[in-house]
Order: structure tokens, then sequence, then C-alpha cells
């Protein structure tokens, strides 16, 4: 034991293999309460080379390669124990000669890009504790004991899963080989096997516990069947209750999975995928029919340099990897690879995806024509692995939705330079704040200078931006307005001028439709955002002179001052819209005089005007003559003609007197009122002093004429 008297051991390695061993019967390499084992550069196998086991301690190994546990009693002997291995880059294995791998406990294993191989060759349960498999690869376990109690599974139960490969659990014996007292969990990205070498009473009698959905396939010796969705179907008298890329899970029977459609639109159907690619003629059609998934499939066309054209028909093709000299059109589907490849330089191969969803996890086009991408999205790579992405030219048209995702590049997007129109393309589809960059090669560099490991290409849409204006509702003042615009994308705020420009339409007048208009020359299509203008406010109209009735009643006061923009009323209710500069023929009394309501204002306060009345009538002086100052006749009655005088008095003699004078207003400042109006009026004490005029002129010319007459009454 290395470790003795020690609770807790941390081992980390980080370059070679990490390799330790014992020969002991009774002695584990470790006895530490927890064991921790790195090795971020290489492997790590731990042996038992004799009896006995490899530890008395929990135990946790994370290794960048393989990992390799060999003993002939188990991992453990701890009770309870939690026993977890992780694998970056490797497999994980482990081999067993005697007791179970681990009777109690947890064994939780993670082989993120490898294969997990089990095997023992104990006459007692390979497992009892409960286990917890991830794999990238295929999983197999292997229970090589004869006896009725050599199960394979046995205990708590726990879960399989691999992505891309097969799950396989074999024994030679003829008794339960998952017995749990939990439904296992098995998933595979390929198929999932249950195989009992000696074959026992019924397929039934192979599983424990029927998960409930899936496909189990059953090998019990010569006979076949298969667990589809918890139910037992055996391959005699079959109904073909499931099919995988085209074969029946119970019986093997095998429909076609593709055709080859040529020129003339003839169809030959094909049972396997590989023989329809290698029979297809230079830019033949291959047509899928089935979903079609076999991770260690490969189709290899880098002989016979012929175009192809593959339909997925709306299916789905899975496959390791997919090598070919010439054009490649995939469309109308979903695509899975681990590489896709052509490797004929300086040529225009293109490889173009329409309406398609790939996953590639690496790209080596080195053709010129590069990648085309048409309603599709391409995703490369994964932060699991490290992937490469070498290809000479990408295309998608400036209207297309078309998007390439990839991560965790080794060195960043890589080709031979062989496309300059590659920099302009590129420059296009980056994120903001990204560059292109081209040196020995066309690549991409992140914000912070460095060949960007993980980027998305794609047309940027504005419509995909978060946009704002600020403020988004001004008030009408006769200026064009124009709000900030701040245009966030992807979490970038970009900047006006350089990133984007903003046009601005219908904005001076009042309404909803005034917009800024966005758009930039790195971004597909424009939106338009929309801000409003709302009415002003103005006060009551000013400068208003209000000028009264020449004479009484005869309506001819006036307002000036008024324009087109107002309206004026006298009950403060109905408003009568105003033509003209000025307001005649006016009654005497109190005006309103607002600024109409209007698509950009409001309406106003108003001002109040006052119209005086007139000077009185000269028949108000002269009650015998109503109807005037003047004879009836319109002549007096010896014939003689109306004289004027300078204060606008006429007088006939032996006639009624009239005075008629003209009006004269002095017009006060305008002064607010309780109403919330402005009042204008005319001078009272003006008015006062010319009627008192009128009276003392009038009495002047009544005795006058009275002395005249008595004169000429004494000459006769």
């Amino acid at each position: 034991m290395i470790d003795s008297g020690v609770s807790t051991l941390n081992l980390t390695q980080t370059e070679g293999d990490l390799a330790l061993s014992s020969a002991s019967d009774y002695y584990p390499i470790f006895s530490a309460e927890n064991v921790t084992l790195k090795n971020t550069g290489g492997k790590v196998k731990l042996e038992n080379t004799s009896t006995g086991v490899l530890t008395d301690s929990n135990l946790t190994i994370e290794a960048a390669g393989d990992i390799s546990l060999k003993s002939a009693k188990g991992i453990t002997s701890k009770s309870n124990p939690q026993v977890s291995l992780t694998s970056t880059n490797g497999d994980v294995t482990i081999e067993q000669t005697a007791t179970p791998v681990m009777a109690t406990g947890k064994l939780t294993i993670q082989a993120l890009a490898g294969a997990v191989s089990i095997s023992t060759n104990a006459t007692v349960p390979m497992f009892q504790a409960e286990l917890d498999i991830k794999a990238k690869n295929d999983v197999t376990l292997k229970q090589n004991g004869t006896t009725n109690s050599s199960l394979t599974w046995g205990g708590a139960g726990g879960s399989i899963e691999c992505t891309d490969g097969d799950i396989t659990i074999e024994q030679e014996g003829s008794t339960y080989v998952i017995s749990t007292l939990n439904a296992v969990d098995l998933n595979a990205g390929g198929t999932v096997t249950v195989k009992r070498n000696t074959e026992g009473t019924a397929l039934t009698s192979m599983v424990n516990g029927i998960p409930a959905t899936g496909v189990i396939q059953l090998v019990d010796g010569t006979k076949k069947g298969a667990i589809v969705d918890g139910t037992v179907y055996t391959a005699s008298g079959c109904t073909h209750p499931k099919r995988i890329n085209g074969k029946c899970v119970v019986c093997d029977d095998q429909e076609p999975v593709a055709a080859i459609v040529d020129a003339s639109g003839n169809v030959t159907n094909y049972n396997s995928l590989s023989d329809a690619f290698h029979n297809a003629n230079e830019y033949n059609t291959v047509k899928l029919f089935v979903d079609y998934k076999n991770s260690s499939e490969s189709i290899d066309l880098s002989s016979v340099y012929k175009a192809v054209n593959l339909d997925l028909n709306g299916k789905s093709l899975t496959l390791d990897a997919f090598n070919i000299m010439n054009h490649l059109s995939v469309s109308n589907g979903k695509l899975n690879l681990r590489m896709l490849n052509d490797a004929n330089t300086s040529l225009s191969d293109k490889c173009t995806l329409e309406n398609v969803e790939a996953d590639i996890h690496e790209i080596s086009w080195t053709a010129n024509g590069g990648l085309e991408l048409k309603s599709s999205r391409l995703h490369v790579g994964s932060q699991a692995s490290p992937c490469s992405f070498f290809v000479e030219m990408i295309t998608i048209a400036p209207d297309d939705d078309s998007v390439i995702t990839v991560e965790n590049m080794i060195s960043g997007l890589a080709n031979y330079k062989n496309v300059p129109a590659m920099e302009q393309a590129l420059d296009k589809l980056i994120p903001f704040g990204y560059s292109v960059f081209v040196d020995s090669d066309i690549t991409v560099l992140d914000e912070s200078g460095n060949r960007a490991k993980n980027l998305v290409l794609r047309n940027k849409k504005l419509a995909e931006a978060d946009i704002t204006l600020s403020p988004a509702a001004f008030v009408y003042d006769g200026t064009g307005k124009e709000p900030a615009v701040t245009v966030t994308y992807d979490g970038m705020t970009l900047t006006e001028g350089r990133d984007f420009t903003v046009t601005y339409v219908d904005n001076i007048e009042v309404g909803d439709t005034a917009a800024a208009i966005i758009s930039g020359s790195r971004f597909l299509g424009g939106v338009t955002k929309y801000f409003s203008i709302t009415k002003a406010h103005r006060g009551a109209p000013t400068g208003l002179t209000a000028v009264a009735e020449t004479i009484d009643g005869r309506n001819d006061g006036k307002i000036r001052g008024v324009s087109a923009e107002m309206e004026y009323s006298i009950d403060g209710t109905t408003y009568t819209a105003i033509t003209e500069s000025e307001l005649t023929g006016l009654a005497d009394g109190t005006y309103l005089v607002r600024y109409q309501e209007t698509r950009n204002y409001y309406v106003s306060p108003a001002t109040q005007v006052v119209v005086e009345k007139g000077l009185p009538s000269s028949n108000s002086l002269n009650p015998s003559n109503p109807d005037g100052g003047s004879n009836p006749g319109g002549n007096t009655p010896n014939g003689s003609t109306p004289n004027g005088n300078n204060n606008g008095t006429t007088l006939i003699a032996g006639s009624n007197v009239g005075t008629t004078l003209p009006g004269v207003s002095s017009v006060q400042t305008p002064t607010a009122t309780a109403s919330g109006s402005t009042q204008v009026k005319t001078g009272d004490d003006n008015q006062i002093f010319l009627y008192l005029l009128v009276l003392i002129a009038a009495a002047g010319v009544a005795a006058g004429a009275y002395g005249r007459l008595n004169a000429g009454r004494r000459m006769k």
C-alpha cells in the first residue's frame, strides 16, 4: 500500500501514463478513505496481478486517455463504495476474474469520446451495485461465467447510454441476463442487444423488469426476438413491429433503404445504402427511404470522381464519414456525420446543403467551391471534443437565413487562401466585434484579436436586433424630430454610422406615422421603428384690438389683429371660423377669440374682446323724427341741401336735428380674467366724453336755429 494511514490521497500527473500495480493477495494498491487520480496527459492503469482487490477506497479517476482496471476480486473492498471513472478521449476497460466487479455502492463511468468494455469470468453476478455508464461509442458487458448464478446485471439497476454506438450485454449462462430491482434504462445511438449464448426457457426469461419504451434485440442461443416498447416479440410469425435502417428488429427482414433516380426519372431500389451510392452515375440522385443510422459506416466515393445528389426525402441520415472527390448536393432532411471530406484541392467541387439540418463534427473541404447553404443549419464540432473546420469558400445568399455554428475549433477557421472572395464573404457573416484576418489563410479573429475557436456565421437580420428609440414621443414644435436609436445585436451595442444608418421620415407633423428607418450594409433587410408626435398647446391670442360701433345700433364694430387660424364666439359654446385679418360688422358686446384646434395644436384659451356701443343716434335726441336726423323726403322743406360741419353733425333748417359722430375706441392692455380668457375693451371714459359732446352740440344748434326764426318774425 502506498497510502497507509492516509484518509485522503490525491495524485495528479500532467505528462505520460500513470500505471500502478500490486501483486499481493492481501494488500490493495490503495487503502485511504478517498483516492483521486488525475492524469491530464495520458492513461491510467491499475492492476492487481494476484488475487487481491485494487483498492479499499472510494475511487475517482480522471484521465485524458484510456482507463484500465484489472483484478481478481473487484475494484474495491470498501463497504458501499463510490467509484467514478472519466476518460476525456479514451476508452474505459475493466477486467474481472472472480468476485463481482462491484457488489454494493455505485459505479459511474464516462467515456466522452470512447467506448466502455467490462468483462468477468466470475460465477457470480457481474454487477449488484448501481451502474451508470455514458459513452460516445460502444458499450459492452460480457459475463463469461457458466453457472446459473452467473448473471450479468442484478441488484440496484441503473442506466447505460451511448450516443454513437451499440450496447451489447452478453453472458454464457442460461439464467437472466438482467435481473434488477428497478428497470434499467438502455439508450444507444445504434442497437441494444441482450444476448444469452446458452439458450434458456424463453425469451421473456432474459430480462426481468422489461423497459416500457425502446427496442432491445434478444438473442437466445439460436432463437431471436426483440422487446419493442415493453412487448416481447419472437421472430417466428413476425409482424415487423419496428424497423431500424429498414431491417425488422425482430426477424431481420430487410426493406429498401434508398433508390437511385436517374435523369429520366427511372427508380432502382437498394437494400444497402452503400450499394446505392456506388451504383449511382454522374449527377444521379440517391433518394433515402428510411431514417438511417449507423455511426460506424462510411460512404467513400473518393476513387470514383463523380458528382452525387443526395435527397434525404425528409429523413435522417447518420454515418461516420462521407468522402467524395466531386460535387455533393444534399437536400431535404437531417444529416449527421463525424467527417465530411473532399480532398480535390484547387478544383471547383462544391458541397451544397439545401433545406438541411446538418451536424458534422469535422469538415475538410479543400476544393475551391467550398460550402453553400440554402435555408439550412450546419453545426460543426462540439465542446466535448475539438474539431477542425477547413473550407476555402462559404456562400450564403444575402436574402438567405442559413446559419453555420462552429464550436471548439482547434486553430480556428482554416484554408489555403485559394479564393480571395472568401474575405468579403466572411465579413458579411461574422459577428459584430469580430474581424477577418488574412495571412497564410483567411480566418476570423474574435473580439480579443485571437483566432476564433467558436463562431456563428449568418446573414444578420435587423429584425433580430433589439432596437429602441429615445424618446419615443415628442411634442410638436414645427421642427423635425430625430430620436436617438440604440441597436443591440447578440448582446453588443452597435455604433450608428459605422454599423447602421438611420433615415427619418414624416417626422415634423403630429401623428403616429413618424418613423426611423434603420439599415446597414452588414444587415439583411431593414427595420422601421415608429414614434409619435403629439399636439402642442399654445397661449391665447394677443395683439387684438377692438373698434367700437360708430353709432349705437349700426353694428359696424370691429376686432383687428385676428387671423385665419382663429375662431370667435359670442356665447362661449359655438365658435365661428375667422377667414380674414379683421372681424367686421360686429354689434357691441363681449367676444371670445381663440386659436382653432388643428392637426398640430390643441385649441387655445380664449381672449375676451369687448366691442363698445357707438355714439347715440340723432333720433335719440329728437323723438319727433325716429327714422333719422333728416327729412324723410331727403330734402328740407325749403329745398335746401344738407350742410356738413367739422364734427360730422348735419343741420337742415326747419327740420329735426340729427347728430352722427364716428366711433372712437381706445384699447386697453389685455388682462387675464377669471375664466382663463384675456379681456380687451374700448375706452369707457372717452365714450362718455363723446356722448356729452354730442348733447352740447345739439343744444347749440337748436338754440341758434330758434334765434334766427324769431329774428325773421321780427323783420316781418
